[in-house]
């Protein structure tokens, strides 16, 4: 098994296991909208400095994917680094992938001089709740979210 960055030719890959991510969240799926935009979001981890996306390869198979964020507040200051979606195929599940995932997000922010880290995940898993915390994070917000808002 082997983490590294997301490269051009895996764009592919990651929206396919975002996609299974969706569905195992309850959700129907992404739409072939949802995809296009998915793709073009994928597509821009591989060249923007203010993100990353780190895969997981076992062979030649992308079978999980991490994706994280640094962000500023305009009157505050100090940078913030959010790791965003975390993913690992069922199969592949309980073989350190998740966390070898999280600590290459991690460091990736790290090194760029965040302040604070901060993942999201859903808040009825259970799972993923204490997966974060098996790491040593803390649970200590939740985040409310409006979608499909029409500009």
């Amino acid at each position: 098994m082997r983490i590294r960055k997301l490269g051009a030719g895996q764009v592919d890959a990651v929206l396919q296991l975002w996609s299974e991510n969706w569905v195992e969240g309850g959700d129907t799926g992404p739409t072939k909208a949802d995809r296009e935009r998915l793709r073009r979001v994928i597509e821009g981890y591989t060249s923007h400095p203010q993100v990353c996306c780190f895969v997981a390869e076992q062979g030649t198979e992308v079978v999980g994917f991490v994706t994280a964020s640094i962000s500023s507040h305009p009157v505050m200051g100090g940078l913030a680094g959010t790791i965003e979606e975390l993913y690992v195929q069922p199969a592949s599940r309980r073989q350190s992938i998740g966390s070898q995932l999280a600590q290459a997000a991690s460091s990736f922010l790290r090194q760029s001089g965040v302040g604070v880290l901060k993942a999201h995940t859903c808040i009825e898993s259970e799972t993923a709740k204490a997966f974060w915390v098996s790491l040593g994070w803390e649970a200590d917000l939740a985040t409310f979210s409006l979608y499909d808002l029409e500009q």
